[in-house]
């Protein structure tokens, strides 16, 4: 099925099924019904205060339920070959390209193909969801299989959002 993005509005054909909307601050979203009710919401956890380092594969994000069930789970991780520059001295951060997604007992594998492209992979390597910028008009196309839910939808459309943040330079 194919879906469209824009500006935190999730629609199939023209209709609205939910809309995203944002913390005033932090990295937490929630997702709510056509008519306002809250139907889910993401968390970051951040790994520990007191490690000394943070790396990107100890985050976790989660999709809850409005009863606070978790429905999907994600580990950012780094690309196979940057793996070794996580220790190193390097000046370069390790670039973050991928997450590993808990879903409906799977676990699939969220990819960066390019900032315009995120890719979910089952196990097997079919692929399940796609998410594509649209180019200069803006907005993002979602092609996916029936059996996801709208909620399911924006909450793995965040996930590809945070795994593009994962790479932004800070400047403090």
């Amino acid at each position: 099925m194919m879906y469209t993005m824009n500006s935190g509005l999730l629609t199939r054909d023209g209709s609205e099924l939910c809309r995203i909307i944002s913390s005033l601050s932090g990295a937490e979203r929630s997702i709510l019904s056509p008519r306002g009710d809250l139907i889910a919401k993401t968390l970051v956890r951040f790994p520990p205060a007191d490690s000394s380092s943070c790396p990107v594969s100890e985050k976790e994000y989660s999709l809850l339920d409005s009863a606070g069930n978790v429905l999907i789970k994600a580990r950012p991780d780094c690309a196979p070959d940057e793996g070794d520059k996580k220790s190193s001295g390097s000046l370069r951060l390790p670039k973050v390209d991928r997450a590993a997604v808990y879903m409906r007992n799977e676990v699939c594998i969220f990819t960066m193909e390019s900032p315009r492209l995120y890719i979910l992979r089952c196990h097997d390597g079919h692929k399940v969801l796609s998410v594509t910028h649209r180019g200069i008009t803006g907005g993002w196309d979602i092609d996916c299989s029936e059996d996801f839910s709208p909620e399911e939808i924006c909450g793995l459309f965040i996930f590809c959002r945070y795994i593009e943040k994962e790479n932004e330079f800070l400047i403090v």
